[in-house]
């Protein structure tokens, strides 16, 4: 064998080693997964609830009844309208001339009512009459009228006959009083009605004075000067009712 056979033959082998199947090489693995799952949950909650509830109530109930009830004997509540149904009953009666009496009863007419009753002799005395009062001083007085309210008193009247003539008189209270008095007369008879006075028209005395204090009240029934001996009506005794007086038509 010849040198250049030799080397020929040599290098055979070497040739031979880079040669093969390239299916077997693996140099690195066919699936090379890297899997880096980095899940960070951060949940920061943060509920700050500041629930501030300044409920301020100030209830200030300041109740201040005075009630002074301080029993005078002058009692607006006692001056005119007049119902006689009043409670506590203020009135009393003074009566003068003849033998009249006065007073507080039930309507003969209305179990449910009271009012003024009036009894006196039939023919009577010129002046028999009542003073009707509501404060009990030595005066037999009222509360001062108001004739600013109305020059006009009304009543209503139960009288036994028609044509009656009835006067009321106001008076002032002192030595030498300013009075107003006029009349009213009925128009039927034993049955209520309302009668009206009129102290703008007064039949005797003063007229009305807007500066008297007039705190005296009388009623006149049946206000005549008989003949002495005289028998005009029908009974010895005559009875009228009164009933809500009052100021106004």
């Amino acid at each position: 064998m010849n040198f250049k056979t030799w080397m020929l033959l040599a290098a055979l082998p070497i040739a031979m080693l880079g040669c093969g199947d390239d299916d077997d090489k693996d140099s690195a693995p066919e699936n090379s997964e890297s899997d880096t799952d980095t899940d960070t949950d951060s949940d920061t909650d943060t509920d700050t609830d500041t629930d501030t509830d300044t409920d301020t109530d100030t209830d200030t109930d300041t109740d201040t009844d005075t009630d002074t009830d301080t029993d005078t004997d002058v009692d607006n509540d006692d001056a005119i309208p007049w119902s006689f149904e009043e409670d506590p009953d203020p009135f009393s009666f003074v009566t003068f001339e003849g033998p009249f009496t006065a007073e507080v009863v039930v309507d003969p007419t209305d179990s449910t009512n009271t009012v003024f009753k009036a009894e006196m002799p039939h023919p009577g005395t010129c002046y028999d009459g009542v003073t009707i009062v509501t404060i009990s001083d030595p005066e037999n007085s009222i509360p001062a009228a108001d004739f600013s309210i109305s020059t006009k008193v009304t009543a209503r009247v139960w009288s036994e006959r028609a044509g009656v003539p009835i006067l009321m008189k106001f008076e002032e209270v002192k030595e030498t009083p300013k009075t107003v008095e006029t009349f009213a007369t009925t128009t039927v008879a034993e049955t209520w009605e309302t009668l009206t006075w009129d102290f703008a028209s007064p039949s005797t005395g003063d007229g009305i004075d807007s500066a008297a204090v007039y705190n005296r009240v009388s009623i006149f029934p049946d206000f005549h000067c008989y003949p002495e001996g005289s028998t005009s009506g029908s009974s010895a005794v005559e009875i009228f009712y009164i009933d809500d007086i009052a100021y106004g038509d």
